[in-house]
Order: structure tokens, then C-alpha cells, then sequence
């Protein structure tokens, strides 16, 4: 009797326990608001989308720039970046927006099909943002064509890694603001941040990473 007693207590326990494991799917799976704001702390995790939990979490990174008028007589690197025509991509110095990039990684999708060139969409704010490569070169007046063609293309493919890879940063800061402002988004009233000093490539950085002519 003891040992029936302990088999029907089993049976209650498995036949409980598929319901949390189901549970615990459906937010596994959820997909994010259209409008995906940043949830406050006294909402339940059953209420937040594990997509924007996980996003939350990432740091966000602005870029980096270069003092030309000190490297530019310093390092033969520059005229590499002139060869490329990619000096106004390394110009980039815009505050950034936090919540916004996460808001634009949290909505990324691929939108182009094998055959067609790669292109991405996102929302911030509820507008619309569409990006292949011919737009994302556009907007920081970098070539998109010919020889120069792999780095914009190697933009958007870096934007993918960074919303697949769970511990990744999500990079592009201040381009991304240039591409909100790109597609008109109001950015009046978000909160920036500024580029650090040792964001930008000048005498005193490029001294402490041991670059020297």
C-alpha cells in the first residue's frame, strides 16, 4: 500500500510539472510590442518579452573617431582610410541614443531573400527604418559601389551578429542616430550621450596604445 501510495504521488508531480515547462515556452517564444518600450522594474517577467530582457542587459557603444588634424601628419594609417574614401565615416562623433539603439537591435529583422541584396528593417519609435547597404552608405557619404562595397555590407551584417550573439554589444551608436535622423525620427526629449575623450583617436590615446611615428 505504502509503495502504490508513492507511485500515485509520483504520477501527481510529472503530470504537474509539464504545465510550468509549457509556460515557460510561450515567454521563450513571445515576440516583442510593435511599440517596444523599455518595461519598468515592477512589471512581472511574465509581462516582459525575454527578447527585450536579454537587451536590456547589452551595452550600447557609441564608436570611435579620429583627430585628423593630429594623426593625419602622425600615421600613415589615415591615408589608407583616404585611399578607401572612408575619412566622413571616421568623422562620426554624434551623441547616441541608449534606449533607441536598443529599441532599433530588439526590432531588427532580415528582409531581403538569398538572391536579393542584403537588406534590414527595424522600428523606433513606431516609424519605420529600411537599411541595405546603398542606403547605409548614403547616409554618412561613404562609397557603396565598386571596390568599397564590402563595408557597408559589412555594417549591416555586424548589426545581425550583434542581435543574434547573446553577450555581444550592440555597436553603431552614433551612426545610428544619424540614420534615425536619416528617416526622420523625433529625438527631441531622448536622453544622449556623448562620446568619451578616449573615443577619439588624438595624441594622448594613440600615445597610450603605444602608436608612435
Amino acid at each position: 500500500m505504502v509503495r502504490s501510495k508513492s507511485i500515485g504521488s509520483k504520477k501527481a508531480a510529472s503530470s504537474s510539472q509539464p504545465k510550468k515547462s509549457t509556460k515557460r515556452q510561450r515567454l521563450d517564444i513571445r515576440e516583442p510590442s510593435p511599440d517596444p518600450a523599455l518595461q519598468s522594474d515592477s512589471e512581472s517577467e511574465e509581462q516582459v518579452p525575454l527578447r527585450n530582457i536579454i537587451f536590456v542587459d547589452k551595452r550600447v557603444m557609441g564608436g570611435r573617431n579620429i583627430d585628423l588634424a593630429f594623426c593625419s601628419s602622425e600615421f600613415s594609417f589615415v591615408s589608407w582610410l583616404e585611399d578607401l574614401h572612408l575619412i566622413p565615416l571616421v568623422q562620426i562623433s554624434d551623441p547616441f541614443y541608449i534606449k533607441l539603439v536598443k529599441e532599433f537591435y530588439m526590432n531588427l529583422r532580415i528582409v531581403s531573400s538569398p538572391n536579393e541584396e542584403f537588406a534590414l528593417s527595424s522600428t523606433v519609435k513606431g516609424q519605420h527604418i529600411y537599411l541595405d547597404s546603398r542606403i547605409l552608405a548614403s547616409i554618412p557619404h561613404i562609397p557603396h559601389i565598386g571596390l568599397y562595397i564590402f563595408f557597408p555590407l559589412l555594417m549591416l551584417k555586424t548589426m545581425v551578429r550583434a542581435f543574434s550573439q547573446k553577450k555581444s554589444v550592440l555597436p553603431f551608436g552614433s551612426i545610428l542616430t544619424k540614420v534615425f535622423q536619416h528617416h526622420q525620427i523625433w529625438l527631441e526629449g531622448e536622453i544622449a550621450t556623448k562620446l568619451k575623450k578616449e573615443d577619439t583617436y588624438n595624441k594622448s590615446t594613440m600615445n597610450r596604445m603605444g602608436w608612435k611615428k
